[in-house]
């Protein structure tokens, strides 16, 4: 009867991780193709500027969002639809500002990524 060992095991496991890395090295090398191109976005003015409006409307969420909790943290709203809409509202304004700061942190997080890409691309290559 021949089963299932040991060796059998981590020879599909081998074979499984070579098929998973297969599958990441299109987007690993579109990563570290883009990373020249970050650089150069993050380093114009033009960035800088773009940076200094979402920030601008990052203040204003912040502080519509401050206002929300007040509001929902004040004893005198008692009617739940009121109670849920500035819950809502604190949702909303959290999200809004996670996505603010995902568009203004996503070039430098592309090009750290990049540096992880090409070690992984490297790695890949001496062990074919």
């Amino acid at each position: 009867m021949s089963g299932f060992d040991r060796s059998d095991f981590e020879a599909l496991s081998v074979t499984k991780k070579q098929e998973r890395m297969q599958g990441q090295i299109p987007t690993l090398r579109a990563l570290v193709a883009v990373a020249p191109k970050m650089e150069k976005l993050t380093h114009d003015e033009r960035w800088d500027t773009y940076c200094s409006y979402l920030a601008g409307i990052k203040e204003k969420l912040q502080a519509a969002k401050l206002g929300a909790q007040a509001r929902l943290n004040s004893p005198a709203v008692v009617n739940n639809d009121e109670m849920m809409a500035q819950k809502i509202t604190l949702l909303v304004n959290e999200a809004q500002i996670q996505m603010i700061d995902l568009a203004m942190d996503l070039p430098k997080a592309m090009m750290d990524g990049a540096e992880g890409a090409k070690e992984l691309l490297a790695k890949w290559d001496t062990n074919g």
